[in-house]
């Protein structure tokens, strides 16, 4: 291979050799952190502003931002405004603060809790805030749970003396969602519907997609038998089979 030679100008920048000779850095950390490091002391140090002027997209120098802050060089504190914590300030180090020679020493690891300045939308929370998070997103999971079943319909197609339109009756089981309290009130009037003399002898039952839909359990029965004995209990409740 060639040898590659450096033709040195004018225009250059001092800076320290630090993160250059740093092996667990990655080029694009190197890359970026040098490129900072000959930026004036005004420029916007936001991940807009650095993207603005690299070929990198935001993404990527979100990343080796976090990498410079993960191995030390780039520190962020917060301030306080009116005794309310306010904006975080962001310190570039050319050596990072209590560290010995990179050759020798792994950066740190841990993972930042953020890498954009307070004009910017965090990338991640505090470990408080991440748990307030996780509690309102499971909160919000147990509360769209549904309180029906929606396997319970089978049981009632079974229980249920007419067998046509099961689609049609399964699509009003999954719009009324019956929970428990009302599939026990449904359940007792199919039972004393199913006991009367028209519908034992077949007569006047409707499909079940009406019952469900105009909510048939709720109707007065003109007449009403009965269940067999071995069908309640002592309290006089009816056996709800399909529950």
């Amino acid at each position: 291979m060639g040898v590659i030679r450096v033709e040195h100008t004018k225009d250059y920048t001092t800076m320290s050799n630090h993160h250059l000779r740093n092996p667990e850095l990655s080029l694009r950390a190197m890359g970026l952190m040098s490129k900072m490091l000959a930026l004036p002391d005004d420029w916007d140090y936001t991940v807009a502003g650095l993207a603005a002027i690299c070929k990198e997209g935001r993404d990527a120098v979100r990343k080796a931002l976090q990498e410079l802050e993960a191995a030390g060089y780039l520190v962020r504190s917060q301030t306080r405004a009116a005794g309310t914590f306010s904006t975080n300030d962001y310190t570039l180090f050319e050596t990072p603060p209590l560290t010995e020679n990179p050759s020798t020493v792994k950066p740190s690891t841990e993972k930042p809790m953020t890498v954009k300045p307070s004009t910017e939308k965090p990338l991640t929370e505090n470990p408080t805030q991440l748990n307030n998070v996780l509690n309102q997103k499971t909160k919000r999971q147990k509360a769209s749970a549904p309180a029906w079943e929606p396997e319970a319909f089978e049981r009632f197609w079974k229980a249920y003396p007419r067998g046509e339109d099961k689609a049609g009756a399964r699509r009003e089981w999954d719009l009324l969602k019956p929970d428990r309290e009302l599939m026990e009130i449904m359940s007792a009037a199919l039972e004393r519907a199913k006991s009367t003399d028209e519908w034992r002898r077949g007569i006047g039952i409707p499909y079940a997609v009406r019952w469900i839909k105009n909510r048939r359990w709720e109707d007065r029965l003109k007449e009403e038998r009965p269940t067999a004995a071995t069908n309640a209990d002592p309290s006089g409740r009816r056996d709800m089979q399909w529950l």
